[in-house]
């Protein structure tokens, strides 16, 4: 009931919604919102307490690391709704295209904004659907043009955070292997004691194990239209062995 809920609210939101770029959210305007409104507040986003306050955004937990309930994941995920046209918009632009994004969005904050749509609010607007994985190609694409150049890594502790999820996302071992850089970097920066360094560390490696294991996220398969072999369908049906993020995108 909870899925269909948020499926029927999703297409009331897409109807009401012009296609025109007057109705797209700016990047500040999605930075603001995934940032708690600190964007630019490196001691805010630096501080851990004030990241936890944000887990039932960012991860679907409480801050003392508990998961939400169902509704307070759904009313999370239709937090999220506002962004669906700029989701759309930014995930299948191009340099050509006849009506190209504005110019802010070639800014540092402009790549980031699309990094956090196109990796991580994608997921909570089209949760259980194909489309929470389509924008993947851009979310990377943002992430390598932050990391080629070097100001990088002044950013904050929360903004290195997204920067090392577009990196797991990936299906492509050699973005495991360039996320190695960005995670070393949070160590070194903020501290190898750090409990977010760890967090992030741990995530990083879980997910790379898999892909070096498949090459692939089988829990992708089923969404994905892709036919499991032999050895992903008895991994996928130990079920209480998953991570929790390899059943958040479950299919409904």
């Amino acid at each position: 009931m909870q899925f269909v809920a948020r499926r029927g609210l999703l297409k009331r939101f897409q109807s009401s919604m012009s296609s025109s770029q007057s109705s797209l959210k700016s990047p500040a305007d999605v930075l603001s919102f995934w940032f708690g409104g600190e964007w630019n507040n490196n001691e805010k986003l630096n501080d851990p307490q004030f990241m936890f306050s944000l887990f039932p955004l960012w991860w679907g937990l409480n801050p003392d690391f508990s998961p939400l309930s169902a509704e307070e994941k759904l009313k999370v995920d239709q937090s999220t709704l506002q962004f669906i046209e700029t989701v759309r918009a930014v995930g299948t632009a191009t340099p050509t295209a006849k009506s190209p994004l504005p110019s802010e969005w070639d800014t540092l904050d402009g790549t980031f904004a699309k990094l956090i749509l196109c990796d991580q609010i994608c997921r909570n607007c089209f949760r259980g659907t194909d489309e929470a994985f389509a924008y993947g190609s851009t979310s990377l694409s943002a992430c390598r043009q932050i990391l080629s150049s070097e100001s990088w890594r002044v950013l904050s502790l929360s903004a290195h955070t997204f920067l090392t999820t577009a990196f797991q996302h990936s299906e492509d071992v050699e973005d495991h292997k360039n996320n190695v850089v960005v995670v070393e970097n949070v160590g070194e920066k903020f501290g190898l004691e750090n409990m977010m360094y760890l967090q992030l560390k741990k995530h990083c490696e879980d997910h790379k194990a898999v892909i070096d294991r498949f090459g692939r996220y089988p829990h992708r398969n089923k969404l994905l239209g892709r036919e499991s072999t032999e050895e992903e369908a008895a991994y996928l049906s130990d079920i209480d062995s998953l991570h929790d993020w390899e059943k958040s995108q479950t299919k409904k």
